[in-house]
């Protein structure tokens, strides 16, 4: 009888120190919707896999053909998820789960079933690898040859499937020094300083790439030259990791998982790689030293495409989504509360200093304090997995703003302080009762003024004058008739006058382009405390309105007294339309 090939899983902790080195290979793969028992170790069989091995037979095609890749690599181990994890209630997985970086990080080579859709469907391509090449008869260039390439080249063969819209998947190939992709018709490379495929094997030029395709180099968590001072110390290498994150938080918002409650966990291996290099705190995906800037992230439209092959050929499919969680996983001021596209704010100094931009500087200040952040772990000795509870308590100005929907030719969601259109600001539908309890905490002050206006931004004031002008003009007509006519009933031609005046005094006054980004707030269902339904970046002319109709005072900061109480709801509805003080969000 044939003697079928085995394969034995080993304990590194068990072996000597450095036996593996960096000589082992990974595999990103789909596990498919119906998991066979033997793709997987559980505490049953733990036992037999260390003592005498896996079968060959027991493998499913894909674990096959990393393994004949490995040895055609002569490597000697390969590191696969389900295999070397032991699943279910009784594994191993929180512990396995603070080695991700490590695991990802140390290996040789992270090989990726990009275009399988489960482990029966193989690393293997059906097709074959043929030149387009187009013979010309043009009167230019008659008798030449020229090659046709596809400008979605890479966006077809690895952005778009359906294994990178996975979230565990995103990390391992974030971590991975190396990734070879087996893709739906060829092999492809990626790694911290090149792309490239069987087709392109000098590398793809830049124009088939694409920003999305630049993942490894815009993610590199791992520089290879050592910085002279600690990240704590060097403010330019701390903003530089912390942009590497924001990059990759936008990457993994909309990303599936088939547990809602992994959103954390299948992040926490880059969120100890980055804590690794920066030594901050992490709050349930926001980072402390930059909370202020980390809370003013946004949810805009979410569209997603992916493709893939399976036995019965290719597929493709589109959706468009995002909703927050249903069963709690993260603080409502989390990102990682939400599924869907995100949107990181720019990094903010907040230093109330000058700094150069195009044509003038950019002074960025904190219009609220941070008092205390809070996050409650599941399992206390995992600070990068699933949280149970998080709050943080905030020093600020809210202001009411009450969120109404208007209906014309379409629903249009406003803020009633302001009458600015709001509907891609908010995160999730709230009940419209409690719209009307809406509050805004702006957290910080951008401030551009210029020397010289840059083209591209007088293009843009000459515009919204000539707007605002002409519109003011015919509200004021309107207005005028108006009032000749005796009509008493209310229109909107006065809010109308009023906007298009802001605009014309903020351009004049040199501040059409400062911004004040902050929070949509409302109370929670218990009223204990507020939570997030929204970011809202206001400008100027909106900013001048709410502090004109709110009656505002002048906000200081420093005035902050540590013996403060903490405003609940009911208190905070008795102030008015501006409450200042101290806010728990949660």
């Amino acid at each position: 009888m044939p003697v079928h090939p085995r394969y034995r899983l080993i304990e590194p902790a068990k072996l000597p120190p450095n036996f593996l080195g960096k000589r082992y290979l990974t595999l990103s793969h789909r596990w498919g919707t119906d998991q066979n028992p033997q793709y997987v170790t559980s505490t049953a069989n733990i036992a037999q896999r260390l003592s005498t091995g896996i079968d060959r037979r027991e493998l499913p095609l894909t674990f096959k053909d990393a393994i004949d890749g490995a040895a055609r690599l002569q490597i000697s181990f390969l590191w696969i998820d389900s295999l070397c994890i032991i699943q279910g209630k009784d594994g191993d997985c929180a512990t396995e789960l603070t080695m991700m970086a490590d695991i990802y990080t140390n290996s040789f080579l992270n090989i990726s079933a990009t275009s399988a859709s489960g482990p029966e469907n193989g690393l293997t391509s059906s097709f074959e690898m043929h030149p387009r090449i187009l013979h010309t008869a043009w009167s230019h260039a008659a008798g030449q040859s020229q090659r046709v390439v596809d400008l979605a080249f890479w966006r077809e063969r690895v952005t778009e499937a359906e294994i990178n819209f996975r979230g565990w998947v995103m990390q391992e190939r974030a971590l991975a020094a190396r990734v070879l992709h087996f893709t739906f018709d060829q092999l492809a490379w990626e790694c911290c300083e090149e792309a490239a495929a069987e087709e392109f094997p000098g590398g793809i030029p830049r124009e088939l790439l694409g920003a999305s395709a630049r993942f490894k180099l815009t993610t590199n968590l791992f520089p290879s030259t050592e910085p002279t001072a600690s990240m704590e110390n060097s403010p330019m290498t701390y903003e530089g990791f912390h942009r590497i994150w924001r990059t990759l938080i936008e990457e993994y918002g909309p990303m599936e998982l088939t547990h809602s409650a992994d959103k954390l966990p299948a992040i926490s291996g880059l969120a100890r790689a980055v804590q690794s290099q920066i030594g901050d705190e992490y709050l349930a995906g926001l980072w402390k030293k930059t909370l202020i800037s980390d809370l003013l992230w946004s949810v805009p439209k979410t569209d997603r495409r992916i493709r893939g092959t399976t036995q019965a050929g290719m597929y493709d499919k589109r959706w468009d989504s995002s909703k927050r969680a249903s069963v709690y996983r993260a603080p409502s001021w989390s990102w990682a509360s939400v599924d869907g596209n995100i949107e990181s704010y720019v990094h903010l100094e907040l230093s109330d200093k000058p700094a150069s931009i195009d044509g003038g500087t950019v002074t960025s200040r904190a219009l609220a304090r941070i008092l205390d952040a809070t996050i409650v772990l599941t399992n206390p000795d995992d600070a990068f997995g699933r949280v149970s509870n998080g709050s943080i308590r905030i020093y600020g100005q809210m202001h009411r703003v009450a969120i109404d929907q208007l209906t014309s030719v379409t629903p249009v969601t406003v803020m009633r302080a302001t009458g600015e259109i709001v509907a891609d600001c908010i995160d999730e539908p709230v009940p419209w009762s409690i719209y009307d309890e809406a509050y805004f905490l702006p957290l910080a002050l951008l401030e551009q003024r210029f020397n010289t206006l840059p083209a591209r931004l007088t293009e843009v004031v000459t515009r919204t004058r000539d707007i605002a002008e002409g519109q003011l003009k015919t509200y004021r007509d309107k207005e005028v008739q108006r009032i000749e006519r005796n009509e008493s009933k209310r229109t909107t031609w006065a809010a109308d006058i009023e906007r298009c005046e802001d605009d014309l005094a903020a351009i004049d006054a040199g501040e059409y382009f400062d911004k004040a980004p902050g929070l949509l707030l409302c109370p929670t269902e218990d009223r204990t405390a507020f939570k997030r339904f929204g970011f809202y970046d206001m400008d100027s002319s909106a900013l001048r309105r709410l502090l004109k109709r709110t009656a505002a005072n002048n906000f200081f900061l420093d005035e902050y007294a540590a013996n403060q109480n903490v405003l609940k709801p009911d208190d905070a509805s008795t102030w008015g339309n501006v409450i200042t003080g101290v806010f728990e969000i949660v």
